[in-house]
């Protein structure tokens, strides 16, 4: 789903292992509409942003915003603003810092070494053939850019050049399936002599003093692999035999051709196996 909220704004949003994230695309104002028009669509994105917050969906802002942050300024925020970019800062400039700065978002197209900056402009003016820097991609503190560049591989019309970069998350999906794989439901830690886990103690000692813990991940691991290596998961074994009731269900769907009946049959199949498994993990 692409809803558009106005004819200058859109967004999409979509999930990258178990992350969400919200593109947003903004076609801002020229400089020949009123300031009003541009706090319109201020104001719109402000809407968005709020439900991306309350949410906990990652922003990713991007477009034409006709407005021109110039080189960077002593003083400047350097990551939400940049090392690099070309032109003046203009007074829709100087609206749009503030903007980027109220939601302590990194502007992505900004982000790469001062002698490329006059390589990253965005348009070229009709009137005069001078480039500047118009168009940008925004996002939260979250995300580390790695890359960005511009060229004309996508037709955005006769004056303005296409912005790419490449940024980097941490993505919750694929720490969520280490866990799972881990697989650590009822596990017990080998005890010594004196009935302590003690060898236990001693690798996690081991593993933490090798590799820190700077973060909660690090923790995690360290522990993983402590109770990996001293511990055991214990699973209850629950042989599943099927009722008379299931068996005879089971021949009379292998007995029929029509497949309306076929359906019917496996449904109700499907829901007494798991009726019959449930009960017994219940009387184990």
């Amino acid at each position: 789903m692409f809803p558009g909220l106005s004819p200058r704004l859109c967004f999409l949003t979509f999930s990258i292992s178990g992350r969400r994230f919200r593109a947003i695309a903004c076609y801002f104002p020229t400089s020949w509409d009123t300031d009003d028009a541009v706090e319109e669509v201020y104001a719109l994105l402000a809407f968005v942003l709020e439900d991306c917050w309350k949410e906990g969906i990652t922003p990713l802002v991007g477009g034409d915003i006709n407005a021109c942050i110039g080189i960077p300024l002593a003083g400047d925020d350097v990551f939400c603003l940049g090392t690099s970019g070309l032109g003046h800062r203009n007074r829709r400039g100087k609206r749009l810092v503030e903007w980027i700065l109220e939601n302590n978002f990194c502007t992505l197209n900004r982000q790469a070494e001062e002698s490329r900056g006059q390589d990253l402009w965005t348009c070229r003016r009709a009137l005069d053939g001078c480039v500047t820097q118009l168009d940008y991609i925004f996002t939260d503190s979250s995300g580390r850019p790695l890359r960005t560049w511009c060229d004309h591989c996508i037709g955005v019309g006769l004056d303005h050049r296409c912005v790419h970069s490449v940024v980097e998350f941490v993505l919750r999906g694929g720490r969520k399936k280490e866990i799972v794989k881990k697989n650590f439901k009822g596990w017990r830690p080998k005890l010594d002599v004196n009935g302590d886990p003690a060898a236990y103690h001693s690798v996690l000692r081991d593993r933490l003093q090798r590799s820190g813990t700077d973060n909660f991940g690090q923790l995690e691991s360290a522990m993983a692999a402590a109770g990996k290596k001293t511990g055991r998961a214990q699973k209850k074994q629950v042989r599943f035999t099927p009722s008379p009731d299931l068996v005879a269900l089971r021949k009379r769907r292998r007995r029929t051709q029509d497949p309306a009946e076929i359906e019917t049959s496996s449904f109700e199949i499907r829901c007494m196996q798991r009726q019959g498994i449930r009960n017994g993990h219940r009387s184990a």
